[in-house]
């Protein structure tokens, strides 16, 4: 798991923080909008916040707000997650991982919770939650039951009715035909 920072020109933009994470056969992944704009991106692991990688993006698809990160860290420096088999139904457990309003000394946040529903909004199969997704855990992976990933956090918090993450199967369909 890993901290995603970015700085934009414009100083409406300013900087803003995500997550990202390695997913086997895919690289790094994050949500669209937590590098949407960005000059500069750079990724850390928390426990390394000193050790800063500069990525770019290699691939993105705003409408389903998904981003592949192209970058030259270390293999041996990170953890890829499996790729989710299941098929999801409502009541299946998922765990959302994250950095929300990450500062120096915090931990990764983990919150579990079950699945409520599963839409599809403008094409995009979405994963909603009943857990709070939080401002910085956006690009975070929703895990299954087997620590694969179903999904990747989209969108929540306080100031949300609903909580969603992209499903995993959107960004594997994505990248096939890419």
């Amino acid at each position: 798991m890993w901290v995603v920072e970015h700085w934009a020109d414009d100083a409406a933009e300013g900087s803003a923080q995500g997550t990202a994470f390695f997913l086997k056969s895919v690289g790094l992944v994050t949500a669209w909008h937590c590098v949407e704009g960005a000059t500069e991106i750079a990724v850390y692991h928390p426990s390394k916040t000193s050790n800063k990688f500069k990525v770019t993006v290699a691939k993105n698809d705003a409408h389903r707000d998904l981003a592949v990160l192209a970058h030259e860290i270390p293999v041996t420096e990170y953890y890829e997650f499996d790729i989710s088999k299941r098929t999801f139904k409502v009541g299946d457990n998922t765990t959302a991982i994250g950095f929300p309003s990450f500062g120096p000394g915090d931990k990764i946040n983990v919150r579990s919770g079950s699945i409520t529903s599963l839409p599809t909004k403008s094409a995009v199969p979405m994963i909603e939650v009943t857990q709070k997704l939080s401002q910085g855990m956006s690009g975070g992976p929703l895990l299954d039951d087997d620590g694969a990933v179903a999904g990747v956090n989209h969108k929540g918090g306080p100031g949300e009715a609903r909580d969603f993450a992209v499903h995993v199967n959107a960004l594997t369909d994505w990248l096939s035909k890419s």
